[in-house]
């Protein structure tokens, strides 16, 4: 095996070791329209969550979405996977800290992409309007509130 085979290999080892190999689940061709979107209440007040592609629960890729209310809050917490946030629609203030700071906050409107590494505590809230967030991770994953 020449050196360029071997480092395809070896790419190919890595990416499968992340992704999952084709013998674990066989990628489908799947589609959601917007209005067959399920949003469920979250333990956050003015905050829907919506599971739009794999299961943050189990090992692989997924994506949620989350729609935040006019003054819709998320208090400082962690996720044990970075996670790549894009926000989709609205404007949402997001920071990074152990407690929930305003003034420690950046606002951020559709279109803009914010890389929330694993267990580093962030908030987020929507001042006006509706605002929804897209994360995309890989599991499993989870939410922890932020405790010092």
């Amino acid at each position: 095996m020449n050196r360029r085979h071997f480092a395809a290999a070896a790419l190919a080892a890595a990416l499968a070791g992340a992704f999952g190999t084709p013998a674990q689940s066989e990628p489908t061709v799947s589609d959601l329209m917007p209005a067959d979107v399920k949003w469920k209440d979250s333990p956050f007040p003015g905050v829907q969550t919506a599971v739009i592609s794999g299961d943050p629960s189990q090992p692989g890729l997924y994506v949620v979405r989350a729609k935040y209310a006019a003054g819709g809050k998320v208090m400082p917490h962690t996720h044990p996977d970075t996670r790549y946030d894009t926000v989709l629609s609205g404007e949402l203030y997001f920071g990074f800290g152990e407690t929930f700071d305003p003034g420690n906050a950046k606002l951020y409107p559709a279109g803009a992409q914010i890389t929330v590494p694993a267990n580093v505590p962030h908030f987020a809230w929507v001042k006006n309007g509706e605002a929804v967030l897209q994360e995309v991770g890989i599991g499993p994953s989870g939410t922890a509130a932020y405790k010092k």
